[in-house]
């Protein structure tokens, strides 16, 4: 990565290790970590995001969405490999998703609509002004226990 190019989490997720070792969830948020702040650094914002979706969403299907939104067993709802990492490095991971969500409002209706397309930063822009950021979070990240957020997470909130 001398060279100046990065990484995609997609490539982290299928070429850092062999098939039949596949990363520890703790070794892919932490090379998806330090890929994404580096984007982030060299200000390559919709990069980063990108980046680190993969490790702050749990990938379900539609009809499984609209169960967990019916309230159906939303407790067997599959955790976000954030979830199962060490505190550390869950509240780098997340502290750096809200100083990149905070740079993406900063931009303003022009850079943002020129960096993300106007349909998806005023998304990203209602998503932080409407508090859904906190919810997002604590169920992705936390199993849905508000009680368990690192308190270095609400701070940074």
């Amino acid at each position: 990565m001398a060279d100046g190019s990065y990484l995609s989490s997609s490539q982290l997720l299928s070429s850092s290790a062999p098939a039949s070792f596949p990363l520890s969830p703790s070794k892919l948020c932490s090379q998806i970590h330090k890929n994404a702040s580096q984007l982030f650094l060299t200000r390559r914002l919709p990069e980063a995001l990108a980046a680190l979706e993969p490790i702050i969403t749990v990938p379900i299907s539609p009809q499984e969405e609209q169960q967990y939104a019916n309230g159906d067993d939303a407790s067997s709802r599959p955790l976000a490999p954030i979830a199962t990492v060490s505190g550390s490095l869950r509240i780098k991971v997340w502290s750096l998703y809200i100083t990149l969500l905070s740079a993406i409002v900063d931009l303003g209706p022009e850079d943002g609509k020129r960096e993300f397309g106007q349909k998806e930063w005023k998304a990203l822009v209602s998503k932080v002004r409407d508090g859904e950021i906190w919810e997002d979070i604590v169920q992705t990240g936390y199993g849905g226990r508000e009680g368990a957020v690192d308190a270095d997470v609400v701070y940074n909130l």
